[in-house]
């Protein structure tokens, strides 16, 4: 997520996956803290924008220490 709000915030011609923290509730029980995101896939940037699929590229940023 702060990826994202990095690459927001520099104004860059990206459009990045966008995410939520949300808290999960359960029959009134607390249950855990989730990161809600938007779908990144190539069908469902498609669909958004009125696109072919074949014309989308995708690009994923990794920290090295998350591997």
């Amino acid at each position: 997520m702060s990826y994202t709000r990095l690459a927001i915030g520099a104004g860059l011609d990206i459009d990045p996956m966008y995410s939520e923290q949300v808290i999960v509730f359960v029959n009134p029980r607390f249950l855990t803290l989730m990161n809600l995101r938007t779908e990144s896939n190539a069908n469902s940037v498609s669909r958004l924008y009125g696109v072919k699929k074949d014309d989308i590229i995708l690009a994923e940023m990794q920290n090295e220490l998350e591997k």
